[in-house]
Order: structure tokens, then sequence, then C-alpha cells
């Protein structure tokens, strides 16, 4: 595992200078078999649109907390993923608690919760931005894995 987060830090740091293809190609090639660092919070402590699901798509991912939206330059939230805790600046990691996840499983609970469906991998350093329709296909790979989710 250690060796795939590696590569991924690699071809992040230079996907980031470059901007080259092959290096996302790449990159999205790995994500599928990547865990990732999510940082959360107490679900009850939010007012949610619809509580009931939030709770059932919490159990049913068995997540122990919501994770933390951010906002973007613009006020558009997502969901933040980081390769590794150190990739979040401290002001994030103190106040929340943090698990490491399938990046897929990630996907599937942004995919259905009705509130964003971005997903931006360490955006403080590498910040890749996946594109919504590669969210929602990680989402279905997930779901087909998962055939008890349904």
């Amino acid at each position: 595992m250690q060796d795939i987060l590696r590569k991924l830090h690699e071809l992040l740091a230079r996907h980031r200078k470059l901007q080259d293809d092959v290096d996302l190609e790449n990159i999205l090639e790995i994500l599928d078999q990547t865990s990732v660092w999510i940082a959360g919070v107490d679900p009850s402590s939010f007012d949610f649109k619809n509580p009931v699901y939030e709770q059932d798509l919490l159990k049913k991912l068995d997540l122990p907390f919501w994770p933390d939206l951010l906002t973007d330059n613009e006020g558009n939230p997502f969901f933040a993923a980081f390769t590794a805790p150190e990739k979040a600046p401290g002001k994030l990691v103190e106040p929340f608690k943090w698990i490491e996840i399938p990046f897929l499983k990630l996907c599937y609970f942004a995919a259905h919760t009705g509130i964003t469906t971005e997903v931006i991998l360490d955006p403080f350093t590498d910040c890749l931005q996946l594109p919504v329709s590669l969210v929602l296909q990680y989402s279905e790979q997930y779901a087909k894995a998962h055939p008890d989710l349904a």
C-alpha cells in the first residue's frame, strides 16, 4: 500500500506542475485501489436537510461521522480527501476526527448525500478536482462491489 501511495503522491505532484493527461490517467487507475483520509464531525451537531436519510447513509457505509465539507473560492461545497493526514493543514487536523476509508466509498457517499458530488483530492497541496462524472462512476463501481447497499 505504501508503494501505491508513494506513486500516487508522485503522480499528483507531477500532474499539478505539468497538467499531463498521461499522469491523470495513471492517477485515476490508482484511485480505485487507494484509501484516503477524511476529516469529520459528529452528525448530530448538524441540521441536515433530511437527517433520517443522512443517518441511514452513515450507517450503511459504517462511517462513524459526517465527512467534513469545505468550500472553494466561489463558496461551492466539496468533500476533501487527503492521500495522507500530513497533506491537511494544521487547522484542520486538531478539531476533527480522522479515518482512512477506501476512495470509492467516499465517492459513493458524495454521490448519495444530495448536498454535493464534488470531491477534491489533497485540496491544499496537489489539488486534484475530480469531475462529477468520475465521482459517479466510482460510486457505481463501489455499489457493484457492495450489493448489500441497495
